[in-house]
């Protein structure tokens, strides 16, 4: 029984210890949206710019957003950063056409501020059912610091009707906070 007493300290101290010094988990936050909530038009079929899905997953090095279901024309991303101020601080956008990622500033009132920030290391992959957009957490610094929480609302665009098709969660609402690991 003595020796029982012994292990049991010996070994969950080692294990909180193996535990502290594992590499950090990235923080994550999943939005679920509705399907068929989307706006159509003509000829388009029933799923066209409609998002089911938007997963936030916040590394120490990178913030991974993949939006799932059909984004339409393209997608805008808008990325809060920092909870006291109103609004994103961020936008990312892609358009179906092009494979190019674009980075923005924002206002408070969700209107692009400062268009096409240099971003190296930013990337997109576009696949059946989903896209996914890396956006390396030095581009969203301001003045130097790095964010520590992030949280997103996700928008399918319709270029020829400059409306959005759908907005996961809803309209100008972000969805949870994911923080560093």
């Amino acid at each position: 029984m003595i020796r029982a007493r012994l292990i049991a300290p010996t070994l969950l101290a080692g294990l909180v210890a193996g535990t502290a010094s594992g590499p950090a988990v990235a923080g994550s936050t999943t939005i679920n949206d509705p399907a068929g909530d989307n706006v159509t038009y003509d000829s388009e079929s029933a799923d066209y710019g409609d998002l089911t899905t938007i997963k936030v997953r916040h590394s120490a090095k990178t913030v991974k957003i993949t939006v799932a279901g059909n984004g339409g024309d393209g997608l805008e991303i808008y990325l809060d950063t920092r909870a006291k101020r109103s609004g994103p601080e961020f936008l990312v956008s892609w358009e179906s056409y092009l494979s190019e990622v674009f980075l923005s500033t924002t206002t408070g009132d969700w209107e692009v501020a400062k268009a096409n920030l240099r971003c190296s290391g930013a990337r997109l992959a576009d696949t059946a059912g989903s896209t996914t957009f890396v956006i390396p957490r030095k581009c969203l610094a301001k003045k130097g610091k790095k964010p520590q929480r992030v949280r997103a609302n996700a928008e399918a665009i319709n270029f020829y009707e400059s409306v959005a098709r759908d907005e996961a969660p809803a309209l100008h609402t972000f969805g949870g906070w994911a923080r560093t690991g």
